[in-house]
């Protein structure tokens, strides 16, 4: 009998827990990221500054033989065999999904790129607005957000590329359970 009070207050409070509203607000700027996570009426604020890591840097070889036996051999990066169309459309596909269960508060974009090279600030600038073109209607339509601001430009004599990115949304935990596995265990396939 203790034991079923037990079990049935363990359960209760999980159920609790699981209709709690979630919230997290992420915002990036220029090297600075700041992470804020509400649980109910429970907040964290995380932070953390370009540099903030200690560097491991060796120090410099002495001569070309160092240099060769040093220097690691060069692979791709996991990101580059990866097809970016397929994950971009299921990770519209998720929030597509979700909503009716997601709240977005925020979500603003400002992005100058500059390279120091005018060709390939241009190539990036007509990646990017493209990217922007094809996200931004897309939360317009489904969502009901109330700081929507995408801006994308492009600095051709600048050679510091800036931005200020933030994004808040909350949910409910017990109504994302379902959607949260089907489109995670395929963006897991995606990405592995």
């Amino acid at each position: 009998m203790i034991v079923a009070i037990v079990v049935a207050c363990v359960l209760g409070l999980l159920l609790l827990l699981l209709c709690l509203r979630i919230g997290a607000q992420i915002e990036a700027q220029n090297g600075k990221l700041t992470l804020r996570v509400r649980v109910g009426p429970f907040h964290k604020t995380l932070e953390r500054k370009e540099g903030g890591r200690k560097s491991g840097r060796k120090t410099a070889p002495d001569t070309p033989e160092q240099m060769q036996k040093d220097a690691p051999e060069e692979e791709d990066p996991p990101w580059a065999a990866m097809d970016w169309g397929d994950l971009i459309y299921e990770i519209l596909e998720f929030f597509d999904a979700v909503k009716d269960r997601l709240r977005i508060d925020i979500l603003r974009v400002r992005l100058m790129l500059a390279t120091g090279d005018a060709a390939k600030t241009g190539l990036y600038l007509g990646g990017a607005s493209a990217l922007s073109g094809m996200i931004y209607p897309f939360f317009a339509q489904n969502f009901k957000i109330k700081e929507l601001c995408v801006h994308v430009d492009g600095d051709f004599e600048g050679t510091d590329t800036t931005y200020d990115l933030c994004f808040a949304c909350s949910f409910r935990p017990i109504r994302m359970i379902a959607v949260g596995i089907r489109h995670g265990s395929r963006l897991y396939r995606m990405v592995k």
